[in-house]
């Protein structure tokens, strides 16, 4: 190995070990920034009423369709979770990968109308 390829070799393999971890923090912070436009923008915008349509319209399809009936209902806005009695017929789930296992739901009465949406994720 020659003086020059021990130069070059000081230079370029600390600056590899730097470039990684930006590298990886730009494509994080992409990612973070596709997620608030593709779902959570969308999700805050669905109303109480809407119709499934608009719902799909909205957030797309959704990753998971569950048809089971429950007598809940909550709906989160601003910060606060409001429960109350609700006739949910069906579950539009939507899953964005993430770290965190978020997924965005909205739920519908029987005659295809919005009663309840939340946001889960995990600490």
């Amino acid at each position: 190995m020659n003086a020059s390829q021990i130069k070059r070799s000081l230079v370029f393999y600390p600056l590899a070990i730097i470039t990684i971890p930006v590298v990886l923090a730009v494509f994080w912070f992409a990612d973070a920034q596709y997620v608030d436009w593709r779902y959570i923008r969308p999700w805050e915008r669905v109303a109480r009423g809407d119709t499934e349509d608009r719902v799909v319209a909205l957030l797309g399809h959704p990753h998971l369709i569950v048809t089971e009936r429950s007598d809940k209902g909550s709906w989160q806005s601003e910060g606060r979770v409001e429960f109350y009695d609700a006739d949910v017929a069906k579950d539009f789930r939507y899953v964005p990968f993430s770290i965190t296992g978020e997924e965005y739901q909205v739920s519908f009465d029987p005659s295809g109308h919005v009663v309840s949406k939340y946001h889960i994720t995990s600490p």
